[in-house]
């Protein structure tokens, strides 16, 4: 089995409480990259945290951070369970955490080959990044992750993940283009002898139809004619024979010749 690349995304919960020893520590195993949101939130810390001691480890990490090879990720994904609802006036630290969340996706999905965990001590957090369903990104508390550092046995909870990781870096593929659904390919259109002759077929109606009023109207115009002689040839007929009442008839209709 291939191994693959492990980024851990650290989120504030996993920096304090802390020591450069205990981050150290914790990079062992990988690349480790901070969110925006928790950079400024270190940041801030480091003059205005509410306890002693947090400030104090602010400022450590200010010091530490630096040289310490760790990078800051400006990636963010936006997912259905990744959305505030609507209306819903959300904390500092809620929208920190949703920062985070965004961030952790997105590293994902710009790593599809990588095995990117999220290192948190904040659980709702945790549950919201594993309930993504995405093939290979995890999250794990700080006391699990140093765990694995030191015996050298990854977790249990990420072992799908990890395998999923493991299979994208042998066949180059990515975690996402793995679960994605191939579109179902449509039936190629015929185009043999029998399409043809249903073509012309239905050229053939097509034209009947189009023709078929002219052709009407001359046989009904045939007919009257006929119709007209008819009934001409059957008055001449009875003026000869039987005058009398022929011109009586005419008469009453008033189309005999006045004198």
């Amino acid at each position: 089995m291939v191994a693959p690349s492990i980024l851990f995304v650290f989120d504030v919960s996993a920096l304090i409480p802390g020591k450069t020893r205990d981050w150290q520590e914790l990079a062992q195993l990988g690349q480790v990259y901070l969110p925006q949101a928790v950079v400024e939130e270190m940041q801030f810390l480091c003059d205005r945290a509410t306890e002693p001691e947090i400030e104090t480890v602010a400022r450590e990490f200010a010091r530490f951070f630096p040289n310490s090879g760790w990078q800051v990720t400006e990636a963010s994904a936006s997912h259905p369970s990744l959305q505030p609802d609507s209306g819903q006036t959300l904390s500092k630290k809620a929208r920190r955490s949703l920062a985070v969340a965004q961030a952790t996706y997105g590293l994902y999905q710009e790593q599809p080959q990588a095995l990117v965990v999220l290192i948190a001590n904040d659980q709702p957090l945790l549950k919201k990044v594993q309930s993504l369903g995405a093939p290979t990104l995890g999250g794990l508390t700080t006391a699990v992750l140093r765990q694995w550092c030191r015996t050298g046995q990854s977790p249990a909870s990420i072992a799908p993940q990890f395998r999923a990781a493991a299979q994208a870096a042998a066949t180059g593929t990515g975690g996402m283009a793995a679960a994605r659904p191939r579109p179902t390919p449509r039936p190629p259109t015929s185009a043999g002898p029998g399409s043809a002759t249903s073509a012309r077929s239905s050229k053939t109606k097509s034209h009947q139809r189009r023709s078929g009023h002219p052709k009407f109207l001359s046989q009904l115009i045939s007919g009257l004619i006929a119709l007209i002689f008819f009934v001409g040839g059957g008055l001449l007929l009875w003026r000869f024979i039987h005058a009398p009442s022929f011109n009586q008839v005419w008469q009453q209709l008033g189309l005999s010749e006045k004198k």
